[in-house]
């Protein structure tokens, strides 16, 4: 047939791939409701049966199934993120790195673009808000954010 992978391919393709959040709800449901051991559920998936336990665990601790979100860098404390915080509230056009170069000469500490924007997303400070806030800042009037 064509366009029809060959089973080899196929299989190939899967195996190398990690199992998304739906495949993972599937097995989580054979072994719950359809009583399926570990061991049949790892061969129907194309996985170990540590890889199965881990998520059917992880399920029961947490009650998700996707991998922990990536954590925000610790790396800088809760004032100098309020700092980037107010710093871009009181400069809502500023570019990511002016942000960047302003939190540089005030706390004599690198950081990255990247971390900014995640510190920007940690506060929900998104481009619509920053320029909700510039309008505000034209007008002299207080910008009320739902936080």
């Amino acid at each position: 047939m064509v366009g029809v992978p060959s089973a080899g391919g196929l299989c190939a393709a899967i195996d190398g791939q990690h199992a998304s959040s739906n495949t993972k709800l599937h097995a989580i449901y054979a072994y719950f409701f359809l009583g399926f051991t570990v061991a049949k559920i790892a061969t129907i998936y194309r996985k170990g049966t540590g890889t199965i336990s881990r998520w059917i665990s992880r399920y029961q601790e947490t009650g998700v199934v996707s991998r922990s979100s990536q954590r925000s860098n610790p790396k800088f404390s809760p004032l100098q993120r309020k700092w980037i915080f107010e710093f871009i509230l009181k400069n809502p056009l500023s570019f990511l790195d002016e942000t960047r170069h302003a939190f540089i000469l005030e706390w004599r500490v690198n950081i990255s673009i990247p971390s900014v924007w995640r510190i920007m997303a940690e506060y929900k400070l998104t481009y619509k808000v920053r320029e909700i806030g510039s309008i505000c800042l034209s007008l002299k009037v207080r910008p009320h954010f739902r936080i």
